[in-house]
């Protein structure tokens, strides 16, 4: 308990290894296509805790992540629980399973 565990390795390899429900935090930083954000936002969920967060960078219209993390949140109870509003526009989200 209260321990950070970083590995080096492709985040969806690491997320399919990681046990059922053992995460509260899941922080997608990886290719930013929607194909790929979308497969690492599916096996986090099942990788995260019941009251844990997925969260991610870059989010923003060039690149896959909202469509990805839009059409995550329309197929699963996944909700935006945070959304930051750097002025540089490299916007980081949190999601929640709702409650």
């Amino acid at each position: 308990e209260g321990t950070v565990h970083v590995r080096e390795a492709e985040p969806i390899s690491v997320l399919r290894d990681t046990d059922t429900d053992s995460l509260d935090l899941v922080y997608i930083n990886s290719s930013h296509e929607y194909e790929a954000t979308l497969a690492e936002l599916r096996e986090s969920q099942r990788a995260v805790t019941a009251n844990g967060y997925i969260a991610g960078d870059d989010y923003k219209i060039v690149n896959g992540v909202i469509p990805a993390v839009h059409q995550f949140c329309a197929e699963t109870d996944w909700r935006l629980a945070y959304l930051t509003l750097e002025t540089h526009g490299r916007r980081s989200y949190a999601l929640r399973e709702a409650q």
